[in-house]
C-alpha cells in the first residue's frame, strides 16, 4: 500500500513550519530566502523521522516527506523544474540523513 506523501506532508505541515519559524528567529536566519531555509534541512530531517517512526513510513518515503517540506519553505523559481529540483533536494536529504545518523539510532 502506496501512502499519499502530499497528504502527509499537508498534515504536518503547520507544525514543522511553527518549528522551523521559532529556530529561524532564535538562530537568526530568514526562512525565505534561499541560505535560510537549506540551513532548516537537520530540523525537517528529524521531523521527519519522528513522523516516519508514527506512520511507519519507508526510508524512501520519509526521503520524500523530507523534499515536500523543503519545497513548502523554499518556493521554487519559476525556471527551476521540479523533475531536476527534487531528486537533488532527495540527495541533499540523503546525505544530512548519512552524517546525522547516529543522533537517530
Amino acid at each position: 500500500m502506496s501512502i499519499d506523501i502530499k497528504a502527509v506532508a499537508a498534515e504536518h505541515k503547520g507544525k514543522l513550519l511553527e518549528i522551523c519559524s521559532k529556530l529561524s528567529t532564535l538562530k537568526g536566519w530568514n526562512m525565505k530566502s534561499a541560505q535560510g531555509a537549506l540551513s532548516l534541512i537537520p530540523e525537517i530531517v528529524k521531523f521527519v523521522e519522528g513522523v516516519g517512526k508514527v506512520r511507519d513510513l519507508s526510508g524512501e518515503e520519509k526521503n520524500e516527506l523530507a523534499v515536500e517540506f523543503i519545497l513548502l519553505l523554499l518556493p521554487l523559481p519559476w525556471w527551476m523544474p521540479l523533475s531536476f529540483a527534487k531528486p537533488l533536494l532527495g540527495s541533499v536529504v540523503s546525505a544530512v540523513v548519512d552524517a546525522l545518523k547516529s543522533k537517530f539510532d
